[in-house]
């Protein structure tokens, strides 16, 4: 089973069918019916034969309540967080990662690379957990542009990316 760290994004973009089909705005309007079915195919197959990774402190919990309902409805990205929320002690499906802190409040395992200083604080957290992760786990974007921005310096720090909307984003 592949291990995956997945970015609140995809869950949102999941959910835009749901939205779409009942006559709601997108959350995630750069995201074309392709990339919300990729969004959609990724997150059943990690809910059903992957492995999630999450941190042990919920702060990606509370980043996908923002978001997601964890009653599982209506969208996928919904009964994925529900999924996540029924198995987090679960660790055949999903993993608790500890990610430190430094004093300031940065995490310890985002590389010190001068290329990633200017990448999303809010997104930190995906590449932090990459990095301590003991299972190799790659992160799934769809939407956030920042991931390509920050290829080469995310690469080069052994940060593995799946991205599944290439198309959406946006250099």
């Amino acid at each position: 089973m592949k291990a995956r760290i997945v970015d609140e994004n995809v869950a949102i973009v999941a959910n835009d069918f749901a939205k779409i089909t009942s006559k709601q705005q997108p959350m995630a309007p750069q995201a074309d019916d392709r990339c919300r079915l990729e969004s959609v195919r990724i997150l059943r197959r990690i809910k059903d034969k992957g492995i999630a990774v999450i941190d042990d402190s919920g702060e990606v919990m509370l980043r996908y309540r923002k978001y997601l309902s964890h009653s599982g409805q209506p969208g996928v990205g919904d009964a994925f967080f529900k999924h996540l929320v029924e198995s987090s002690y679960n660790a055949r499906r999903v993993r608790q990662v500890h990610l430190p802190k430094t004093a300031n409040g940065e995490f310890k395992h985002f590389p010190a690379d001068p290329e990633l200083r200017s990448f999303d604080p809010d997104d930190r957290i995906y590449v932090a957990l990459a990095k301590a992760s003991a299972v190799k786990a790659s992160i799934v974007n769809s939407v956030d542009s920042d991931y390509r921005q920050h290829a080469a310096a995310l690469q080069r720090n052994s940060v593995v990316v799946e991205e599944l909307c290439p198309h959406c984003l946006k250099s």
